[in-house]
């Protein structure tokens, strides 16, 4: 959408996108406008493509319900849809400036950006397990005991945590990914996004990376091992 302002007189329009809180009970509750509205401002004078926040209305009084409003950022996303008019050298372009993109996540300064409060970072990978086990639990109907054993079998199973702590985007699928000439335009849906374990970020891609849809459909895209290469060289992370 489309807002104007007036300032001295002058009117002024930029093309805005509105996010509203889902109406409760949400699939992420609790639902936290103020924490993502918060994270996009702290991005700002960083390198990563976040989208400009640019106002937050938490008390629901004007729509309804909460929203913020944050610039509208130019590109194509591709969840579903194959890029078959890109050129093969500029899909695998995408998808190098995919990583690059999720590694300037992960090389943010957590202090100078004041988003170091945002969680105990060294207790990351227990807090995502318990919070699936709570939304197991709040949305069962039911005995639910494949899911029991798998529960059981992930706190039994944890793996040690990765022992440089950065902040983690938490839903990095390719789809919220926006791409303009062959690069990352913006990164999209911050509502996950905590302090912590960057592997999660990449074992969620890799997952994703592993079905043909989207960017991955298209013959040029690049396989997961050299997609991961790519990211370790730009990251310093070892995957």
């Amino acid at each position: 959408m489309t807002v104007v302002t007036t300032r001295d007189d002058r009117e002024c329009s930029r093309d805005v996108v509105v996010r509203m809180r889902p109406k409760p009970p949400a699939l992420l509750e609790p639902y936290d406008l103020d924490r993502q509205f918060t994270i996009l401002q702290a991005l700002e004078p960083t390198p990563v493509r976040a989208p400009r926040a640019l106002w937050l209305e938490a008390t629901g009084d004007v729509l309804g319900r909460p929203f913020l409003v944050m610039e509208r950022i130019a590109g194509e996303v591709y969840e579903m849809d194959s890029p078959a008019e890109a050129s093969a050298d500029t899909v695998t372009r995408m998808c190098r400036s995919l990583v690059e993109s999720l590694a300037a996540i992960h090389a943010v300064d957590l202090d100078a950006t004041g988003l170091s409060h945002l969680d105990d970072g060294t207790t990351h990978l227990t807090r995502e397990l318990e919070h699936w086990a709570g939304e197991m639990a709040r949305v069962r109907r039911g005995p639910l005991p494949a899911l029991e054993r798998l529960l059981e079998a992930l706190r039994d199973t944890m793996p040690a945590q990765y022992p440089r702590v950065t902040l983690v985007h938490g839903d990095a699928k390719p789809g919220n990914f926006a791409f303009t000439d062959g690069a990352v335009s913006a990164v999209f849906d911050w509502e996950m996004t905590t302090v912590g374990d960057p592997l999660t970020d990449i074992g969620w891609l890799e997952l994703l990376w592993m079905q043909p849809v989207g960017i991955t459909s298209h013959p040029a895209a690049l396989g997961i091992d050299e997609l991961l290469a790519h990211y370790e060289t730009v990251s310093g992370i070892e995957v």
